[in-house]
């Protein structure tokens, strides 16, 4: 996800009940620099009413009376997220144009023929099998949590999943062992 400040699309896909919508909130608490505006996007029912809510915040953004403008990233989290990102041209063509934001779609499952609408819009997907962190991302995590533990053995114990490595921060911080227990991702 470190990325997502820069980056003008990012789009999270994984199975319901990996962290998603976790991950994407606890990164950005964190990790957000200073001067950033966040708007997120939980309540849209359709893809219609997801794009005006979106249009509604970036001609906000655009419009503002405030000098100089600052930064904005989007996050849509919800239901109709793939479709509103990927699903039309119309939207698409906001996404690739517009220079005031930078978006965040969170999603649970993204159509094959999304792909090909991203790659005629010049947007890059970056695949992941899961919603995993390597070696250095985990001692990382831990850091910015302020808990000290064997990120080694952290790693070992959940492969890498974000879940896993979330209980295990929350076992070390109790002061509970986790190294023996084992952790079966959904």
């Amino acid at each position: 996800l470190r990325g997502i400040y820069t980056s003008r699309v990012t789009v999270v896909i994984a199975p319901d009940g990996c962290g998603k919508s976790t991950l994407v909130r606890e990164f950005t608490s964190r990790t957000r620099p200073a001067g950033i505006s966040l708007r997120t996007i939980t309540g849209a029912g359709n893809t219609g009413e997801c794009f005006a809510q979106i249009c509604a915040i970036v001609t906000g953004q655009e419009f503002a009376a405030a000098r100089p403008k600052k930064p904005l990233l989007i996050i849509v989290d919800c239901d109709c997220a793939a479709c509103t990102a990927l699903g039309n041209y119309r939207t698409a063509k906001l996404l690739r144009d517009c220079r005031c934001a930078r978006f965040v779609f969170v999603s649970s499952a993204m159509k094959p023929a999304y792909r090909g609408l991203a790659h005629e819009m010049g947007f890059t997907l970056i695949e992941r099998d899961s919603l995993s962190m390597n070696i250095s991302e985990v001692m990382e995590y831990a850091g910015r949590c302020g808990i000290s533990f064997n990120a080694r053995e952290a790693y070992s114990a959940c492969r890498g999943s974000f879940l896993g490595t979330r209980l295990c921060l929350m076992l070390a911080q109790r002061g509970e062992n986790f190294q023996n227990r084992t952790y079966q991702p959904p």
